[in-house]
């Protein structure tokens, strides 16, 4: 794969070349961005892959939009049953534009998301910005329909509905380069841009994940992915958040580990590469916008893998910095139960330690819930609490939790943690094939009791229905 940082001259000859004007990105800071390669045309985008029209027909567009949107706020836009809005500007210049669809984060609009990332800066470069507004679809975290339970991955997904429609219809009114459709997203809208890039790649020329959730956010097997750049971007070590939507609250989430999963899935799949802030916590990174523009332009589609670009690192006074390859992740997170008695309370506590504890993702989810199971000390690695509570429950729930145990013994055996939601997996199955009618169980029921108070994490644990 090839990247270039490219001086920020550049980047305004590229956009009248595409018959738009560009200031050179206003928040790339000291950090590039602008034309390049050696000016020769075959190392031109334009030149090697030429704009074409994205084919679209008033059909695509609601009776509200038969007319053309032009810039601003709309709503009324009728699909899947929703009527649905979204912001919308529009570059001085005529098309086909390249075309960047942007997915707020929660508690946010598209307006919102718009003005948080300075996407003018797209604008100047000469993109069709379209931010439409979520609609709290979503299932495992209600924002956007991106983050699914394997088993509801076969519903309907009204939210990828609304983004194939819109673009169809933005495209009959503003003509909309078919070869450098891009998509990008905060947090919860990271969450939706993972799965717009992994079930619409033959659309898509690339996009920019940020501080997104990648686990889940695809069927099994996932597509294959066709074409496609990817640039993978979050706050830097302390990129975490914590909050609530419609009801559902996350203790505290960190996103440094699901960029690299996203980082290394990505690179081997497709054109990746990734940017990290120097510790901006979460936060979309917008003094990287030229360098994001550059590379994108650079890699539209068919041109992902042959891009003419190499990767020139952002100047040391940047606040991000942007690599080739996968990022890495090294977690320290180490939980060793100690022995206890009832041997198999010993299983049973350092399952949930390997699963849950020493997950990066998953132990900030479930804090309390770790809390309450006896876990503490810094990360919830100190296991002695969970041993204790476990002997305790185990001598008063007498049969029901010898058999208790002796189910979470078997399933330990077999267990696979690691990184990731699908690392915690073997605890979740674990509990979900253990607890399900044991309702005299005093293990399950300290355990159902606690996972069902995590709204975000309840969705996962079915074998707890009896504790609700």
């Amino acid at each position: 794969m090839s990247l270039r940082v490219l001086p920020a001259l550049g980047l305004a000859l590229l956009a009248s070349a595409c018959g738009g004007d560009d200031s050179g990105g206003g928040s790339g800071g000291s950090g590039g961005g602008g034309t390049g390669g050696s000016g020769g045309g075959s190392s031109d985008p334009l030149v090697l892959v030429p704009p074409v029209a994205l084919a679209s027909s008033a059909t695509d567009c609601p009776a509200a939009f038969q007319s053309a949107p032009a810039s601003g706020q709309h709503g009324g836009f009728d699909v899947a049953g929703q009527a649905r809005s979204f912001y919308l500007e529009l570059p001085a210049s005529p098309g086909p534009r390249p075309l960047m669809v942007a997915f707020n984060g929660t508690g946010e609009t598209g307006k919102q998301i718009y003005d948080r990332a300075d996407l003018q800066d797209f604008v100047a470069a000469g993109f069709i910005v379209l931010a439409p507004d979520s609609a709290g679809n979503g299932t495992l975290w209600p924002v956007w329909d991106g983050l699914r339970a394997p088993e509801d991955e076969s519903l309907p997904n009204a939210d990828l509905e609304y983004f194939d429609q819109l673009v169809k219809c933005v495209a009959f009114h503003h003509p909309v380069d078919a070869k450098r459709i891009y998509v990008s997203g905060h947090s919860a809208g990271g969450i939706f841009t993972n799965r717009v890039l992994r079930e619409r790649s033959s659309l898509l020329a690339g996009g920019i994940p940020a501080s997104g959730i990648f686990d889940f956010t695809a069927p099994e097997p996932p597509p294959v992915l066709d074409d496609v750049a990817v640039l993978v971007t979050w706050g830097g070590d302390n990129d975490a958040w914590s909050g609530s939507a419609s009801g559902v609250t996350v203790p505290e989430f960190n996103f440094v580990e699901q960029a690299a999963l996203a980082s290394q899935y990505y690179e081997q799949k497709v054109e990746q590469a990734h940017c990290h802030g120097k510790n901006l916590g979460h936060a979309w990174l917008s003094k990287a916008n030229a360098w994001m523009i550059d590379y994108l332009l650079f890699h539209p589609k068919g041109l992902a893998k042959g891009s003419p670009w190499k990767l020139t690192a952002p100047d040391a006074s940047a606040n991000f910095q942007c690599s080739e390859g996968a990022a890495t992740f090294t977690n320290p997170n180490e939980v060793s139960c100690g022995t206890t008695p009832t041997a198999k309370c010993q299983t049973y506590c350092q399952l949930i330690g390997d699963c849950a504890a020493e997950n990066a993702t998953v132990e900030p989810v479930l804090g309390p819930q770790l809390e309450a199971l006896g876990f503490s000390g810094p990360k919830h690695t100190e296991c002695s609490g969970c041993l204790t509570k476990c002997e305790a429950d185990a001598t008063a729930g007498g049969a029901a939790d010898a058999s208790v145990l002796d189910c979470f013994a078997t399933e330990a055996a077999g267990a696979q943690c690691g990184g990731g939601i699908p690392g915690a997996m073997p605890f979740v199955n674990a509990t979900n094939k253990c607890c399900p009618g044991q309702s005299a169980s005093k293990i399950c029921g300290t355990l159902c009791t606690a996972v069902n108070s995590n709204g975000a994490a309840s969705a996962l644990f079915g074998g707890c229905a009896e504790w609700k």
